[in-house]
């Protein structure tokens, strides 16, 4: 293993010196409301003291009356300065109005969908809508505008939901809607969960090696190159194409829909199944990826895609490292030129401190797949277990250039700025990490 890795180094920096330059930030006076946390590509701003659009760029600070926008693939992660956590949407449009650390505080939601984090005790926000207004004291909430209501879901603490005919307070597990000249209501929960308010996606890389080059036109469009050929019923890469398209939009369970669609016509296409299996797992189902998986190796046990979900599964959902371990080595086993086996092969070794091990299989993702932003954020982690802190930060410097809004090296940078005794940027970056994958939150506990 190791003397394939020594070539990683190379292609590692030809692929960062390959990037293009991103657009920076366009500079701000204070105060300052926040700041963009992460994006997809695609989202817009119209800043306060501009009359043109202009990207969405991560680490935009936000002042009072900038307007952002999303699209039918993209969402925005912000963090605010009252510290208030939030992911918009794809097709949204929020007006920042004004955020202020310990000071009254209000956005504007206009359209679309947004999931929210604030701090208990310390928030003082209130989230209008054209219908209602959600005034919030220190909860996760989500809030979705249509064209004549408001839905508002609070998973953790209370939420009041108030227009001038009425108001209802919204407690954990519970939900309101207010509909234009009526007075809200509490309604059913529909899903208490609530992942899937928090707009998770399936990421680009994630497609892209679960699509296994199998399909030039699809992966043109998962990188935004081109439109993706029309729905074709009697072929299952079609299915496969269009699931991860949705998927990477936002649209989990538009993904799972054609997963099963495609299936029903299709049952031996393993790429339906890793569809299923990686839709499922995001919207918090382990039991309907666990079927997926199964179904793909009943059909061919060594399906090196199905061997490292399976692995995935059963290190992060079934507290099952070492026979995960197994699946992971039986993957990379069973195909060696997928990076994705080697990358959850690194995961669970460093999970068990086998950090020399880790290391060798994450430069052996790195060699094979060496401008995926997630590998070299693995990286960092495996350095940074090491101590081998400058090396981490090369490794992290390189995720941020391929991608500025990667949470895992953010995540990484955060401990790497704890080492060096950057303690407040630190927590600026887990805030960060958070806002764009929730997962993170545990770590500003």
């Amino acid at each position: 293993m190791g003397r394939q890795a020594g070539g990683a180094g190379l292609a590692i920096l030809l692929a960062t010196a390959a990037t293009a330059a991103l657009a920076q930030p366009a500079p701000r006076t204070a105060p300052i409301s926040g700041a963009i946390a992460a994006a997809k590509g695609g989202e817009t701003a119209l800043l306060v003291s501009e009359t043109n659009l202009r990207r969405a760029e991560v680490r935009q600070q936000l002042k009072a009356g900038d307007t952002l926008r999303t699209n039918a693939a993209g969402t925005l992660a912000i963090v605010f300065a009252d510290r208030t956590q939030i992911r918009l949407g794809r097709n949204s449009v929020l007006l920042v109005k004004q955020v202020t650390a310990g000071a009254p505080s209000a956005l504007q939601l206009q359209q679309g969908s947004v999931w929210g984090r604030s701090p208990r005790g310390r928030s003082n926000l209130s989230v209008e809508t054209p219908s209602a207004t959600a005034a919030i004291r220190g909860t996760d909430w989500a809030l979705s505008v249509s064209d004549n209501a408001t839905a508002l879901q609070v998973f953790d603490g209370a939420v009041s939901l108030a227009n001038d005919l009425g108001a209802v307070e919204v407690r954990a597990g519970q939900a309101a809607r207010a509909a234009l000249g009526q007075a809200p209501v509490l309604t059913v929960l529909a899903d208490p969960v609530g992942r899937e308010q928090m707009l998770y996606f399936v990421r680009r890389e994630d497609a892209l090696d679960l699509l296994g080059g199998r399909s030039a036109a699809f992966a043109a469009a998962l990188r935004g190159e081109g439109e993706p050929p029309p729905l074709d019923p009697a072929d299952p890469l079609s299915y496969v194409g269009h699931g991860f398209l949705a998927a990477f939009a936002g649209d989990l369970r538009g993904g799972l829909a054609l997963s099963r669609d495609g299936l029903a016509r299709h049952p031996d296409e393993p790429a339906l199944y890793a569809l299923q299996a990686r839709t499922a797992l995001l919207l918090g189902d382990a039991a309907t990826a666990e079927a997926a998986v199964a179904g793909a190796l009943a059909r061919d046990p060594r399906n090196a895609a199905a061997l490292a979900l399976r692995a995935e599964i059963k290190a992060d959902y079934r507290s099952q490292p070492y026979a995960g371990l197994v699946d992971a080595e039986a993957a990379v086993a069973a195909d060696p030129g997928r990076s994705g086996g080697y990358a959850i092969l690194s995961k669970i070794r460093l999970e068990r401190a086998a950090d020399r091990e880790a290391l060798d299989a994450i430069l052996e993702a790195l060699a094979r797949d060496p401008q995926n932003p997630e590998l070299h954020a693995r990286h960092a982690q495996v350095l940074l277990a090491q101590n081998r802190v400058q090396e981490a930060k090369a490794a992290i410097d390189r995720s941020l250039a391929l991608d500025p809004s990667r949470a895992t090296a953010r995540a990484a940078l955060a401990q790497y700025l704890i080492e060096t005794g950057q303690i407040d940027a630190a927590r600026e970056e887990v805030l960060a990490a958070s806002a764009d994958n929730p997962g993170y939150a545990r770590a500003l506990t």
